[in-house]
């Protein structure tokens, strides 16, 4: 009966892993760099100068930070159940308050 109820914990611990170092991996390959938004800015009574590079999360690193979220998310239910499934087991102990 134990092995039915670990199943699938451990795939869920298996999937969460692997979404994980999955979307890390894609994260980091995905790159930085400029992206060009095609708007403008006016500055028509100020000196200053605005630069024309922004450096923001293309699609990809966006998508790539959605999978290793919902990794990281699937590891902490894991986790949490695994916690939860250890103390509603019920106690063992012969030197409880009911046994003198």
């Amino acid at each position: 009966m134990r092995l039915i109820r670990s199943r699938p914990l451990s795939a869920l611990v298996v999937s969460g892993a692997v979404l994980v170092i999955a979307g890390g991996a894609w994260f980091v390959g995905s790159g930085f760099g400029a992206v060009s938004f095609g708007w403008f800015t006016y500055s028509a009574t100020t000196e200053v100068n605005f630069s024309d590079d922004i450096v923001a999360l293309s699609r990809s690193g966006s998508a790539a930070l959605v999978v290793l979220v919902l990794g990281a998310l699937l590891l902490s239910a894991a986790g949490g159940y695994h916690l939860g499934q250890r103390r509603a087991q019920p106690s063992t102990s012969t030197t409880g308050p009911e046994n003198g």
